[in-house]
């Protein structure tokens, strides 16, 4: 099956100050759930019977995103010998 894959470049901003942006937030767009495929729901038992329930990895919504977070931080000096 195919997939679809997105690329990330990072790049520290212009003009960085540590002080003023100490991180960045990236929220993606909406991907399919993998738990219930997309459809926010899965078949199951309910005292043996088949039931809907509600997937508890996308709250029933069929989508998940994600949060991806960057700290600016200074490099570490290196010791020549």
């Amino acid at each position: 099956m195919s997939r679809i894959v997105q690329q990330l470049m990072v790049y520290p901003p212009e003009n960085l100050s540590l002080m003023a942006i100490p991180a960045e937030y990236i929220n993606t767009d909406d991907f399919p759930c993998p738990t219930c495929k997309g459809m926010g729901w899965y078949w199951g038992e309910n005292q043996g019977e088949s039931a809907k329930h509600n997937c508890v990895e996308c709250n029933g919504t069929g989508k998940m995103h994600a949060k991806i977070t960057i700290e600016w931080r200074a490099g570490k000096l290196e010791s020549k010998k």
